[in-house]
């Protein structure tokens, strides 16, 4: 009998609301219209005062609750007003680039958030396993994650960013002759003319995996730990990047940097409302909005991951305390209680996706109680290129791909900026 491949239900966007499911935003809108609307009335005390408190109404209703773009007018203001105040910004980043005495480890530190590490991950594409094979990655990476989620557990983030290059074929070859050293040498001789062939075309993939945390030295302690369960779970080799190589994965994405000085490093860039533009060219980025509702495998986000070197994918999760994890639950299934008995005093029926919504998050509360673990991630997507006029292919391209892996994006106009720095290794785009 056939093995049943593992699959996962990532649940819906957790949306807490003020009143009624409703966002604070929502609920500023609709009251400020609605004390316009009495001022109007106050005042001209006339039919068409009566037309015009209507219409304000009515219009602060539809801002609040029809989304534009895929945002409703009060999600559109942080980033409007991000934009107005930084549309003059010339810096992209500023990061200090250390090194960790014991191991040798680059050790980033970003202003205003604690240090980082970086984990290069050699592994095989996780679609050319077999089902039994992307278990026991899985496994391996959620029971990693799952020990660092304990209290006292020392890592504020992990992110997991997977981007490509084009491949240096002497790198190739290298590699080719130190796996191949027992292999059968018809293979190996095809393989090295092949690698002669297509030298230049070939597009290299690399994972990455960030941890952040306040202190340096547990910091790397943990990623020990992190890099043993990769291994142990299937992966070929995990290691700690060093300075010059955490440079160069900056380098990749960000271009040279402007200035630097000694160990810090800053990077130049200009915000556009569109795009982000600098010396590495032109960027869009978008945010994951919405996961699949449905079971998922642990192929979800393979057709967003077979892009070119232009397109970078990264998933940034936050472990949260087991304590902390079940007073949320616990006052957000309150909320949803509460919210759904508003509705019903007020003779609207709950849609089916406040229905799962619900559900979801009564049975995340059960797995607590159970002593699972509980972590806040978030994904982004951005594209790089050298060439302006290629950028709407390349957005066109992704955002096809991003549907063809279930998933949503919302394009981050207005902050393109935050977006293409949360597709970094740095463990960044979690508030």
């Amino acid at each position: 009998m056939a093995e049943t491949e593992a699959r996962f239900t990532l649940g819906p966007l957790e949306r807490r609301g003020l009143v009624a499911g409703w966002r604070p935003g929502q609920v500023l809108v609709v009251a400020t219209s609605a004390g316009c609307a009495g001022l109007v009335i106050a005042l001209t005390r006339s039919p068409a005062g009566v037309v015009a408190a209507i219409t304000l109404l009515v219009s602060g209703g539809v801002a609040a609750s029809v989304p534009v773009g895929g945002r409703t007018i009060e999600e559109w203001v942080p980033s409007l007003v991000g934009f107005v105040a930084h549309r003059r910004r010339r810096e992209v980043l500023r990061v200090h680039v250390g090194v960790d005495e014991a191991t040798g480890a680059g050790v980033l530190e970003v202003p205003g958030t604690g240090s980082v590490v970086i984990l290069a991950v050699e592994s095989t594409g996780i679609s050319l396993l077999d089902s039994q094979q992307r278990a026991r990655r899985v496994d391996g990476l959620m029971a990693a994650v799952g020990a660092l989620a304990s209290d006292g557990g020392g890592l504020d983030r992990i992110s997991w960013t997977a981007s490509a290059r084009h491949a240096d074929g002497a790198r190739l070859a290298a590699d080719l002759r130190r796996r191949g050293a027992r292999g059968d040498r018809t293979a190996s001789a095809a393989y090295r003319s092949l690698l002669g062939a297509v030298d230049g075309l070939i597009t290299e993939r690399r994972v990455d995996v960030a941890l952040r945390a306040s202190s340096t030295k547990k910091l790397v302690e943990q990623a020990t730990v992190v890099a043993t369960a990769l291994e142990e779970s299937g992966h070929r080799r995990t290691w700690l990047l060093g300075p010059e190589e955490v440079d160069e994965r900056l380098k990749d994405r960000l271009g040279e940097a402007a200035v630097s000085s000694g160990a810090e490093r800053r990077f130049a860039g200009r915000p556009r409302f569109d795009r982000l533009e600098g010396p590495f060219g032109c960027a869009a980025a978008w945010w994951i909005s919405r996961w699949p509702s449905t079971p998922v495998s642990a192929e979800l986000l393979g057709a967003l991951l077979l892009g070119d070197e232009h397109r970078a994918v990264t998933v940034v999760v936050e472990p949260v305390a087991p304590a902390t994890a079940r007073r949320r639950a616990a006052a957000t299934r309150t909320s949803a209680v509460a919210d759904a008995e508003l509705r019903r005093r007020g003779g609207f029926l709950t849609d089916r996706e406040g229905e799962r919504r619900r559900a979801h998050t009564s049975a995340r509360e059960d797995d607590l109680v159970d002593g699972y673990s509980s972590l806040r991630f978030a994904g982004y997507v951005s594209v790089t290129t050298t060439n302006p006029e290629e950028l709407a292919s390349l957005v066109t391209s992704t955002e096809l791909a991003a549907a063809q892996s279930q998933l949503e994006l919302r394009r981050l106009d207005g902050d393109h900026l935050r977006g293409v720095v949360a597709t970094l290794p740095l463990a960044l785009g979690l508030p």
